[in-house]
């Protein structure tokens, strides 16, 4: 889960981004909490647009940082 900052209040919003290999599709919600229960919900809503279920599943455990990455560097 990312967090995006709202400009207005200056808070930070947790976010979900699912992105499938094969299709390039990407699922991105923003969610109220990070709470396990509102991120499994969020998964089955993802499995859902996607789909199904998929086979594998890789995570980043929050440890990459994009939206910084990619703002300081272009």
């Amino acid at each position: 889960m990312r967090d995006i900052k709202d400009v207005k209040n200056g808070r930070h919003i947790p976010a979900i981004i699912i992105m499938d290999a094969f299709s390039r599709m990407c699922y991105v919600n923003t969610m109220r909490n990070v709470k396990s229960s509102s991120t499994v919900a969020e998964l089955h809503k993802a499995f859902d647009f996607f789909g199904g279920k998929p086979l594998k599943i890789t995570a980043d455990r929050g440890l990459i940082n994009t939206l910084n990455h990619y703002n300081n560097n272009y």
